[in-house]
């Protein structure tokens, strides 16, 4: 099972593994914009040329991610379009590498770069997406803790829009969380991303798994970008995420063999109906049969005994 951490949990795994994993802070975002740029490669099966990739990055590590997205999906052969929301803030550290590459590659070729402060175009914006292909947002991260600006959350709106203003489907990849949305909070209290595809990093953040901020994630991939598993266990968590490997050891734990029969197999006791109740009773004996318990129990009221009987 997968351990959903906070925001603050994050930084210290981060910070955990450069110190005693032999990883620079670097490597890290260059691991993290590899697994994105996976994906996106994987969504196209694996041929980029001639695909547009419009790429959003803002200030901080997370337009850091995007900027070194951008740059590979450019060496796999895709034209890519960055769109920079205030990049003058970044004065140092490995976002900056990353813008700084950026700005070199887009003296020529495949890489344009758009660059706004405060106050972005829209009109540019909106021309972006009708041009684009795929979307990737790396605008805010999961530090995310204020409300954002008109100008962005306009931004917001357009990329939401974007099936409509290009006249097709358009998919877009959140990179950790998509941008909006508080990590720690599984509540949507302002205008966001709304993504089909989120990959976050090491481990799934509150916004990630729980509704309704969940449903902005689309499809959630989580990618091992360095980490050991003994730094995230190093943090507690009363949250918890099943993934597939959960699912293939419970179906083998629980597999039929020639021996089986109904008392090896579960027995489930449903507590359930009343008068006027009766089909939530149904479902949850016929669902349990399903699910290949041995015996099911019905434990239920006597007004609700022959309705529930009968079907």
């Amino acid at each position: 099972m997968l351990q959903v951490l906070t925001h603050r949990q994050m930084k210290d795994v981060d910070a955990a593994t450069v110190e005693r994993c032999g990883i620079t802070s670097f490597q890290l975002m260059e691991n993290a914009a590899q697994s994105v740029v996976e994906l996106t490669s994987d969504y196209f099966s694996g041929v980029l040329s001639g695909i547009n990739g419009l790429v959003f990055c803002g200030p901080g590590n997370n337009g850091g991610d995007g900027a070194a997205v951008a740059r590979m999906l450019v060496e796999r052969g895709m034209s890519v379009t960055v769109i920079a929301i205030d990049w003058h803030k970044a004065q140092e550290g490995d976002a900056k590498t990353n813008f700084d590459s950026v700005r070199t590659l887009a003296s020529g070729g495949r890489l344009r770069l758009v660059e706004f402060g405060e106050v972005a175009d829209l009109e540019k914006v909106r021309d972006s997406i009708r041009e684009a292909d795929i979307l990737i947002d790396g605008i805010f991260g999961t530090g995310l803790s204020r409300p954002v600006s008109d100008s962005i959350a306009k931004i917001f709106s357009s990329i939401n829009d974007r099936d409509r203003l290009a006249g097709r489907s358009i998919p877009c990849i959140a990179i950790d969380v998509p941008s909006g949305l508080f990590a720690d909070s599984a509540e949507i209290s302002q205008p966001h991303v709304e993504a089909d595809f989120t990959v976050t990093f090491t481990a799934p953040k509150l916004a990630n798994v729980m509704a309704p901020a969940k449903r902005a994630n689309g499809n959630l991939l989580v990618a091992d970008i360095g980490t050991t598993k003994a730094l995230i266990d190093d943090h507690e968590s009363s949250l918890f995420v099943s993934d597939s490997e959960d699912a293939r050891r419970w179906m083998s734990r629980t597999a039929f063999s020639a021996d089986s029969y109904k008392k090896k197999r579960g027995h489930v006791l449903c507590v359930v109906g009343a008068s006027g109740y009766e089909g939530a009773a149904v479902l949850s004996a016929n669902s349990a049969m399903m699910s290949g318990a041995g015996i099911v129990t019905l434990l239920t009221h006597e007004s609700a005994r022959i309705p529930i009987a009968s079907r």
